[in-house]
């Protein structure tokens, strides 16, 4: 049996949900008086998807690229996020995308890090 304030939630139509934060994968527990299932408007990610401590951390910094279906997540700065899309940064500074953008960037990702490895002395292997 829940508590009074279970109940006073329930009778008011709300519902709680545990979540996981999208980065650092903490369980979060929050309440919707809203549709859970629904259009992808309302399935796609939202704040309450990335727990406080990852939104002081990263949101603070940049934009979060969220793909909900596979739960992927990178977050790029603010700067990048402009390049790249050529957009304003959104307010809640988080985009659903398709997981091909985030394997993408991924990808590009990995190709600088192997230019910049290369371009290093340390990076560089000795053939004597």
């Amino acid at each position: 049996m829940g508590t009074k304030s279970d109940e006073q939630v329930m009778a008011a139509g709300s519902i709680r949900v545990v979540n996981h934060c999208l980065i650092c994968r903490s369980p979060i527990l929050f309440e919707t008086t809203q549709k859970i299932w629904g259009s992808s408007e309302q399935n796609g990610a939202t704040l309450t998807n990335i727990c406080q401590d990852c939104r002081e951390k990263y949101l603070s910094l940049g934009v979060a690229l969220v793909n909900p279906e596979t739960d992927s997540v990178i977050v790029i700065m603010d700067e990048a996020y402009e390049t790249i899309f050529n957009q304003p940064i959104p307010k809640e500074k988080i985009v659903r995308v398709e997981e091909t953008i985030i394997e993408q960037i991924y990808a590009r990702l990995r190709v600088s890090q192997r230019e910049k490895n290369q371009e290093s002395p340390e990076g560089q292997i000795s053939t004597n």
